[in-house]
């Protein structure tokens, strides 16, 4: 599978392809996602603009290559995009994503991860001078560094969060071995004076590599070794909860109660994590690729492939939220939910604009059909109905009208 690929995993037990682009002919290192609709691609020959406006033609904007321009690393602020290659750090202007302009740079060797955030961006470059480093892009034209840790970076994933860095620092051995890297806490409360304040190396080798952090729990991805999860709330002694075993775990992202895990050549794991004692499995898609970097936008699953381009799923699960999907076409489906006077029954009101099939269903919180109301071939029209929930336990429910590839949601309570 090559490309890009779009695939519907409404129902997260069993996503479907959508469509795919395939035009990447260099490896893609990450990803960043604009406010706009379009995406860009860190990839071995140049850096990639891609326009997803419309789901179902994808289209390549703009091409950056130079000569050396091997793209790893990329962060992201409004018209910024802040790549790491082989030689520099660049800064690039997207504001015209059809003519993106390289406005900075710094010299620096490369690094698999950026993070920025309120004009400082957080560097890991691997090799001499190896380490963190702190970079004032207040200045897009002139970055300059702030602060510098010294240490054997070969960092893969990093998460900014209060006043300290998160660090997937790549691969380890065990003391007495030494090779050095793991789980590493830096407060950099002072950008200027940021300072190593913790340290975890696991007791057997592996690879940490992709960092998510939400709350008080940090999520750090060791490749074969599983999910760690620890507790952050002293980040100067963190205290591991539990590990989820995993088969590749590149990266993590976290809504709600689901994570969304890149796990190599075993492609997407979506986790119900409701209960760190006790994670379920509850979505996945594998299809022989490896995916390594994962974003999530409002219900869109962005994931690196490192074959050659990107997949786009479509979910509907934890933290699901009422209203049309990314289609434009889906803005013309209209469903309108109404409480009646029992609180065991709603009026549904709603329209088809094709006559083809069509499916009208009840989805808990995680996604998961618990009635099929309707799944037929109906007629353009308006059409309503009572909906007797008498069956269903009190909680919250989602209405699901979805016809082809165009659906709206709605979200229900259910009082008792």
């Amino acid at each position: 599978f090559q490309g890009l690929g779009i695939l519907n995993v409404a129902n997260p037990y069993q996503p479907q392809i959508l469509t795919h682009w395939d035009n990447c002919p260099g490896w893609p290192n990450s990803i960043a996602i604009t406010d706009n609709n379009h995406a860009v691609l860190a990839c071995l020959n140049g850096v990639w603009i891609i326009n997803n406006s419309n789901l179902q033609l994808p289209y390549a904007r703009s091409f950056l290559k130079y000569l050396n321009w091997y793209a790893y690393g990329l962060a992201i602020n409004d018209t910024f995009v802040y790549v790491s290659m082989f030689d520099s750090l660049r800064i690039i202007n997207i504001a015209n994503p059809d003519t993106p302009r390289v406005i900075g740079r710094l010299r620096t060797s490369w690094s698999r991860t950026l993070f920025y955030r309120d004009n400082v961006l957080y560097h890991c470059p691997n090799s001499t001078p190896a380490g963190f480093y702190t970079i004032d892009v207040s200045n897009p034209s002139s970055p300059t560094v702030l602060g510098y840790i010294p240490f054997p970076s070969d960092a893969y994933g990093m998460f900014i969060k209060g006043n300290y860095a998160y660090i997937g620092d790549g691969g380890y051995t065990p003391p007495p071995y030494g090779e050095d890297g793991g789980f590493r806490i830096i407060n950099v409360a002072n950008p200027s004076n940021p300072y190593h304040v913790y340290q975890y190396i696991p007791n057997t080798e592996g690879y940490m590599k992709g960092v998510y952090v939400v709350g008080d729990t940090a999520y750090v991805c060791d490749d074969e070794n599983g999910i760690f999860i620890f507790d952050v709330s002293n980040p100067s002694n963190p205290i591991l909860l539990t590990i989820y075993p995993t088969r590749s775990a590149s990266d993590i992202i976290v809504r709600g109660n689901l994570a969304f895990l890149a796990d190599g050549y075993f492609g997407i794991r979506i986790l119900d994590i409701s209960n760190l004692q006790s994670i379920q499995e509850v979505g996945y898609y594998q299809r022989g690729w490896y995916a390594k970097d994962i974003k999530v936008i409002d219900n869109l699953i962005h994931v690196i492939l490192d074959e050659g381009g990107y997949a786009i799923f479509e979910y509907y699960g934890a933290g699901l939220e009422e209203g049309p999907s990314q289609n434009n076409v889906a803005r013309k489906l209209y469903l309108e939910v109404l409480p009646l006077p029992s609180k065991s029954a709603f009026l549904i009101k709603y329209n088809i604009i094709n006559q083809n099939k069509v499916s009208l269903d009840i989805l808990d919180p995680m996604g998961r059909i618990k009635r099929v109301i309707k799944n037929e071939t109906m007629k353009v029209g308006d059409y309503q109905l009572n909906l007797d929930v008498s069956d269903l336990p009190a909680g919250v429910y989602f209405i699901r009208l979805k016809q082809e590839r165009d659906q709206i949601v709605k979200k229900i309570t259910i009082v008792r």
